[in-house]
């Protein structure tokens, strides 16, 4: 028998932290777009039932690839770059299968953005233009400051003059040293809960980066889809350099895509391995202090938590269909990029297969028209939920 709808987003999100679960069911309640951030695990299941196109290729996508899962980051260089973002659903699967996801968050977008489906459609199929033209040069780019358009490049300098400081100023209680829990990113731990990551962060930091100590954590409050998943915010110390700076320590958890993907996935030791693996191939360059940290049996990725790091705001483009365009094409070619840069690598297809690929006209308009179907489906699920969560569900 068929599972119902609020049956799927039920047992995909048991166990996870209540109160934080909780404002995850008010926020896909929200929208249809963010609907579609925080139930991918929906959208993998029900992609891989509806596939009507062939791709034979094995390509490492994010997983999650949708509007807002681009924005930039302060690489380990200094640099700020403009590129995919997140990698927890990471997974080997057909390169249109990330593409099919990313061109159902331009129909989702619609109503920030005022467009209808024929705008949709058009935009989507620039989009196409881009990214097969991208993979047939079978060369990865970077997008960075000195190289992007207009658009992005007033982005990237917008987030560069964020700093360290200004962003201790936001979280941190000046006199105390102790992390703010008063502006809804954080939330106080339990006794039990501090003592437990103290413990296992310190016996980490010792090990691989002695000098650096933590001052004080609160559980983070971030993101749609993760609300929920074993979070923290640390304010921490680099006792050498007199460097004050803040760590991200986000649980994993099994790939929603890996889960439907019909590519035999790698055997990690576990889905941090994962996901800090896919993370160091699919960017042009690493963030800063990226890495696993183990709990006994439980598994973290640990990564600085950065002024410059932003997603883009998409609402900005709307009314102004050139730099949706323009939006668009960056984005489809750090797509492209991405793809060729962690091509050959653990099981994924070579840049020739990708270029063939790109080749091909015969994918491209099935995945246009399942977009254009998928984000009908997905209105309907939005409404459905909105209407249960109304009357009392999930509360």
């Amino acid at each position: 028998m068929a599972r119902s709808l609020l049956d799927r987003i039920s047992s995909f999100n048991d166990g996870r932290y209540a109160p934080l679960l909780a404002m995850k069911y008010a926020a896909i309640a929200e929208s249809p777009f963010r609907f579609f951030r925080g139930t991918a695990h929906l959208f993998w299941e029900d992609l891989a039932e509806m596939v009507d196109w062939k791709d034979k290729t094995s390509a490492w996508c994010c997983g999650d690839l949708h509007l807002e899962n681009f924005g930039s980051y302060r690489a380990a260089n200094g640099q700020v770059y403009f590129d995919i973002n997140d990698f927890d659903e990471a997974a080997l699967a057909p390169a249109t299968w990330e593409v099919a996801r990313f061109l159902v968050s331009i129909h989702a977008a619609g109503d920030t953005w005022g467009i209808g489906t024929r705008e949709a459609n058009e935009l989507s199929e620039g989009f196409l233009g881009q990214y097969s033209l991208a993979l047939k040069a079978g060369k990865a780019y970077a997008i960075e400051k000195e190289t992007t358009s207009p658009l992005i490049r007033g982005f990237i300098e917008q987030v560069e003059q964020r700093t360290d400081d200004a962003l201790l100023a936001k979280r941190i209680e000046q006199k105390t040293r102790k992390i703010r829990t008063d502006k809804g990113k954080a939330m106080d731990v339990s006794d039990g809960q501090r003592k437990n990551v103290l413990k296992f962060m310190d016996k980490y930091l010792r090990e691989h980066r002695p000098g650096i100590k933590l001052h004080d954590l609160a559980i983070r409050v971030a993101g749609t889809g993760s609300l929920g998943v074993d979070r923290y915010i640390m304010l921490a110390e680099n006792t050498g350099a007199k460097e004050s700076f803040l760590f991200d320590l986000k649980g994993s958890h099994v790939s929603a895509l890996a889960l439907h993907s019909p590519i035999r996935q790698p055997k990690w030791k576990h889905e941090a391995e994962r996901i800090v693996t896919i993370q160091r191939l699919m960017p042009y360059a690493l963030p800063r202090f990226l890495d696993v940290v183990m709990d006994g049996k439980r598994d973290f990725i640990l990564r600085q938590l950065q002024p410059s790091a932003d997603k883009f705001d998409h609402a900005s483009c709307k009314g102004k269909p050139a730099l949706m365009a323009e939006l668009l094409r960056e984005m489809a070619m750090a797509l492209a990029s991405a793809q060729i840069r962690s091509a050959s690598r653990f099981g994924s297809s070579g840049v020739d297969d990708l270029i063939a690929l790109a080749d091909k006209d015969s994918w491209r308009r099935p995945v246009v028209r399942f977009a254009e179907r998928y984000h009908e489906r997905l209105l309907k699920d939005h409404a459905a939920y909105k209407k249960s969560y109304d009357k009392g569900a999930f509360r």
